[in-house]
């Protein structure tokens, strides 16, 4: 399993978020990613999913989501 960080720094609001992409494409490997149900899901819909970080002054955010594709298959 292979997956890439972004990481963004948003000034007004002091946070600091980083993506996760998992590079799966294959519904038989969900179980490997943190949500196999919305797995499946994104990769039925052509898309890949993603787990989002969000650092707050105070407080760490977890949000797993989908994610269009920038480029696919890229080997």
């Amino acid at each position: 399993m292979i997956f890439y960080i972004k990481n963004s720094l948003i000034a007004k609001e002091k946070k600091r978020v980083y993506t996760f992409v998992y590079e799966i494409y294959d519904i038989r490997f969900c179980h490997l990613t943190p949500d196999p149900f919305l797995c499946k899901k994104c990769l039925l819909n052509d898309m890949q999913i993603g787990r989002k970080i969000i650092f707050k002054e105070n407080e760490i955010i977890r949000i797993n989501t989908c994610i269009p594709y920038k480029r696919k298959y890229l080997w």
